[in-house]
C-alpha cells in the first residue's frame, strides 16, 4: 500500500524511465488489456482534466484542475473524445481514494509513481504527435532527504515497455524546415501505424524508414 505524494516530495535526479513510440489506439488498448501484471491488479486509468469554473477574471473564465477515473475497457471511448493524457493506477499499490480538490494533479500522480501515458495528442501542424510511456521510479523529500523507490509501478512500467517495444518494427525519420531528412534512433513505429501513415490515413511529422524493418 502506498500513499499519494505531495510537495516537498519530488523526482530524484533523472529518476524517470520513458519510451517514445508510434502505435495505434487499438494496439495500445490491446497491450493495456493483455499485458499488465496480475499481481498489481485491478487497474484503472486516471484522466487529468481542465474544468471551467464560474469565476471570471481578467476577461475570461478561470479553469481548475480536476480528473476522472475510468475502467481500462473504456480507453477507446476516451480516445474518441480526444483524451490523450492518462495515468495508470494500480489499486493494489494505491487502494485509497484519489485525493480531491488539489492543484498540480498531474505532478502528484506522477510523483506518486503512477505510469504516465501520453497517446494521441494532435498538433495542428504535424498531426498526431508521438506517444510516450514513463514512470518516476525514485523520489526524494526536499526537506528531509528521505528517498523512496516506486518498485511496484516501476515493474508495471517495465512490462508495458517490453510489450510496446515488441511491436515496434520501424525506425522513423522527419524533415526539418531546411528540407534535411533526419533519421531518429528513438520513437519507433509499429507496422500497423506505419501502414496507416503511408496510406495517408494517419497524419504525422514522422515517416517510417521502410528499409529498416526489424523484428524483436
Amino acid at each position: 500500500m502506498s500513499p499519494y505524494y505531495f510537495r516537498p516530495w519530488e523526482r530524484y535526479g533523472r529518476g524517470r524511465c520513458s519510451r517514445d513510440f508510434y502505435i495505434t489506439d487499438e494496439e495500445l488498448y490491446a497491450i493495456l488489456l493483455g499485458s499488465l501484471p496480475e499481481k498489481y491488479s485491478p487497474y484503472s486509468l486516471v484522466l487529468p482534466l481542465s474544468v471551467q469554473t464560474n469565476v471570471w477574471r481578467k476577461g475570461s473564465y478561470v479553469y481548475k484542475q480536476s480528473y476522472k477515473e475510468i475502467n481500462i475497457n473504456d480507453f477507446l471511448d476516451a480516445r474518441k473524445e480526444g483524451q490523450w493524457k492518462y495515468f495508470l493506477r494500480s489499486h493494489y499499490i494505491n487502494p485509497n481514494p484519489l485525493p480531491l480538490d488539489i492543484s498540480q494533479i498531474s505532478e502528484i500522480f506522477a510523483v506518486s509513481g503512477m505510469v504516465d501515458i501520453d497517446h494521441g495528442s494532435i498538433h495542428h501542424r504535424i498531426g498526431i504527435d508521438r506517444s510516450s510511456v514513463g514512470c518516476i521510479d525514485k523520489i526524494v523529500n526536499d526537506e528531509t532527504g528521505e528517498m523512496i523507490s516506486h518498485e511496484g509501478y516501476y515493474n508495471i512500467y517495465k512490462v508495458l515497455d517490453k510489450a510496446i517495444k515488441k511491436i515496434l518494427m520501424y525506425k522513423t525519420q522527419y524533415t526539418t524546415s531546411g528540407s534535411c531528412v533526419i533519421h531518429s534512433k528513438y520513437a519507433e513505429m509499429s507496422k500497423t501505424f506505419a501502414e496507416k501513415v503511408i496510406s495517408g490515413e494517419i497524419k504525422t511529422s514522422r515517416r517510417p524508414v521502410m528499409e529498416d524493418y526489424h523484428t524483436h
